[in-house]
């Protein structure tokens, strides 16, 4: 499995893929949607999105998971609700988000792995509510509580946890976030992948398992 950072491509843009190795189209790929997609012709005055051709952007790619657990995900009206209905469609799972208030996430299961995708509120990652779309929020009490009872009733499970957190431009992950992965990692979490800040992070090795701060941006055209 291969983990991408964020990508937000406007609609007006087309970015094109050339020269990596066939690895990149064999394993199941796995990006961050930074921004709902669009069908506009132009970017909006406001926000960020993705270009509808994103399938044709990444088509010799195996694009299998978008995590749409970002800040972004919500600048535009129905967003959240549009991306999933596409996604779904065109069959590629989507981690993060949810129609309406649940009590808890369910991970997508891609090959051997779980994923669990969570954004951090203070940087505008917006939650659920009844009736309303939203993502699912980096709470570390309800992380971890639910964690728990994940592995307990799945313990031969490989978690992998995808965290959109940090300040923009931060280069050093958050002191708590840093606990947090460490007390994930204790329970028996395989890895943990982040992104947010827009820049590449540091990598902790931490009781033999990946810790990936940041990713930084994949494919950023505005």
């Amino acid at each position: 499995m291969i983990f991408l950072g964020d990508v937000a491509i406007a609609p007006e843009d087309i970015i094109k893929h050339k020269g990596f190795l066939p690895i990149f189209s064999d394993k199941p790929l796995c990006i961050n949607l930074e921004g709902s997609l669009s069908y506009a012709k132009k970017s909006p005055k406001r926000g960020v999105v993705n270009s509808h051709k994103i399938l044709e952007i990444f088509k010799d790619f195996n694009l299998s998971l978008v995590s749409i657990a970002n800040n972004h995900i919500s600048d535009q009206k129905n967003g959240i609700l549009n991306t999933i209905k596409f996604f779904n469609q065109n069959k590629i799972k989507v981690s993060g988000g949810e129609i309406s208030k649940s009590s808890k996430q369910n991970p997508v299961c891609i090959g051997d792995y779980q994923i669990f995708s969570y954004g951090w509120e203070v940087i505008g990652c917006k939650k659920s509510k009844i009736n309303r779309p939203g993502i699912y929020n980096l709470n570390p009490y309800e992380i971890i509580s639910q964690i728990k009872e994940f592995m307990l009733n799945n313990p031969k499970n490989k978690i992998i946890i995808n965290f959109h957190w940090n300040y923009e431009f931060e280069k050093y992950p958050q002191p708590a976030h840093r606990k947090l992965a460490h007390k994930l990692i204790d329970l028996g979490v395989y890895s943990i992948v982040g992104h947010g800040p827009h820049v590449v992070g540091p990598i902790e090795v931490y009781k033999n398992k990946y810790i990936i701060y940041s990713l930084g941006n994949w494919a950023i055209s505005r």
